[in-house]
């Protein structure tokens, strides 16, 4: 199963969107169900040596509490999101 970028769960926020609360929130724990019959929970962190490995809450609220760095799972979703952003302002900038 892939976690990241889950079609089900892209579909539930478009649904959330979209103003279908009910639907998305019915496709969430769709995902969710799906996600937790995968070994270690689903857990996709390419980290496996770290002693919080498929337990994800425990995971994010320990980096949450620390606030000094992301989870390594984050990474990849963080890059993109960024690049998004970056290509913008070079798009910007040559246009002066």
């Amino acid at each position: 199963m892939v976690i990241d970028g889950n079609d089900l769960e892209k579909k539930s926020l478009e649904k959330l969107k979209a103003g279908n609360v009910a639907d998305s929130r019915a496709a969430e724990d769709e995902f969710l169900r799906q996600a937790r019959e995968q070994p270690d929970g689903g857990c996709s962190c390419p980290k496996n040596d770290c002693r919080w490995h498929g337990k994800c809450y425990e995971c994010v609220m320990l980096h949450r509490g620390a606030a000094d760095h992301i989870p390594t799972c984050f990474h990849d979703i963080v890059n993109k999101r960024l690049q998004g952003a970056l290509d913008l302002t070079e798009s910007i900038a040559q246009k002066r």
